[in-house]
């Protein structure tokens, strides 16, 4: 009998091991902005009004459900492919697809008139077992997306203090979510009178927080007066104050990757070029900085900088993308309002390089097959053995004023184009 016992306990501890589902598999994840990275996945909400875009490294389809017939009626809640969802965003913990969505108060089930409402759902990566794990008015002045770490789902929201001085009426807390659903609870007590910009360690133990000073220069856009980042450490309590890297920086976003705590900064600056007609023209021309915290001194170090664009963590590297442009020529655009018309200044891209920051060295290299000259690359994301951007031929534009983003995916070893995906949407 005691054989038999134990036999039953040796199975029922090997059980959650073996085949595990579609659900609960742990895939390289990273939250984005405008989106998440699951696997080798992109999922995209750059146009939130409609249905959300998955990039795969072999096709592109809207909206989460896979399931043509779609088995989400509306009895258990809104599909989350539902068009009447005002704004959505994705986000993931490795695991399971976390769908944020803004709604009237109509289609969630509530009397008109009573304010926007916040839903957050959870979702299979197939689309099935949709669950609604919370329900909340929101003010719908600021929607953000979440994050996800240490078994909670962590995003911004919007306060208002009547009493409070003027300019410090509205503000921002922190809040987070079990990922099983339940009620939303503040995490700090700090209210973010600027707005928030965080990121939470994949464990959940830190958050860090670029804060505003009260005496922040909101005036000067590339200063880093009035700012600095805050670390909370949720096991012991104990707060960590870093100080900007840099005067001349506008400190823009906090990452978690790779075991490290990293920071993106813009730098302002000016470009001066010479139009067709003679005219003298000055420009700003914004450079994003690349920083990552020494954990010896408490302090940003620098690690690279790329003009315009941003930073993708990938599995192991860190990628952006390193441009120069010079000017091309001056002709009149169409503004979008009748026949009216203005003049717009071309530039054409010349020395495109792929960078990473792998294992503490960086690397950059010119983009291979499938990239022309004159085609500009951004990058959208960094996945688990794929690299996802658009192509915007800028040529194209000036010659019959098409403005097409293609999206592509690209093989991080060769640099190749490996699949055009079509338009952005």
């Amino acid at each position: 009998m005691k054989k038999c016992c134990l036999a039953l306990l040796v199975l029922l501890l090997i059980m959650p091991s073996c085949g595990k589902g579609e659900g609960t598999e742990r895939l390289f994840f990273c939250n984005l902005n405008d989106g998440c990275v699951l696997g080798d996945r992109v999922y995209s909400c750059f146009f939130r009004m409609s249905k959300i875009t998955v990039y795969t490294p072999n096709e592109v389809r809207r909206g989460l459900c896979t399931d043509p017939l779609c088995a989400h009626d509306g009895t258990d809640g809104i599909c989350p492919d539902d068009t009447r969802a005002m704004v959505r965003s994705v986000a993931t913990d490795g695991e399971k697809l976390f769908l944020s969505l803004l709604l009237d108060p109509e289609t969630a089930g509530m009397k008109p008139g009573s304010g926007a409402v916040k839903q957050i759902w959870s979702l299979n990566r197939d689309g099935s077992d949709f669950r609604l794990l919370c329900s909340r008015s929101s003010d719908g002045r600021n929607f953000s997306a979440l994050d996800a770490g240490g078994g909670y789902l962590w995003f911004p929201e919007r306060r208002i203090d009547e009493d409070a001085t003027e300019g410090e009426a509205e503000y921002t807390v922190l809040m987070r979510l079990p990922v099983e659903g339940g009620e939303p609870e503040r995490v700090t007590e700090e209210k973010y009178i600027h707005g928030l910009s965080y990121a939470m360690d994949p464990d959940g133990s830190h958050v860090a927080v670029i804060s505003f000073a009260e005496a922040a220069d909101l005036d000067n856009l590339y200063t880093s007066a009035g700012q600095q980042v805050e670390i909370t450490d949720f096991g012991t309590g104990e707060k960590t104050i870093v100080p900007p890297p840099a005067e001349d920086v506008l400190l823009f976003r906090v990452h978690y990757a790779l075991g490290e705590l990293w920071l993106e900064a813009e730098r302002g600056g000016e470009r001066t070029y010479v139009r067709d007609s003679g005219e003298e023209v000055t420009e700003t021309a914004v450079t994003m900085v690349l920083y990552r915290l020494n954990r010896e001194t408490e302090q940003f170090e620098e690690v690279t900088s790329a003009a315009s664009g941003s930073y993708f963590f990938g599995p192991d590297a860190v990628w952006y993308v390193r441009a120069e442009s010079e000017y091309f020529a001056t002709k009149p655009m169409p503004t979008g309002r009748g026949s009216e018309k203005r003049d717009y200044d071309f530039f054409i891209t010349k020395n495109l390089v792929v960078g990473c920051v792998k294992d503490g060295e960086i690397i950059e290299r010119a983009p291979g097959k499938g990239i022309e000259p004159g085609q500009s690359l951004t990058l959208l994301a960094a996945a688990d053995g794929v690299l996802y951007g658009t192509l915007y031929d800028e040529q194209r534009v000036y010659d019959t004023g098409e403005t097409i983003n293609r999206v592509v995916a690209l093989d991080p070893e060769t640099l190749d184009v490996i699949r055009d995906l079509g338009e952005l949407k």
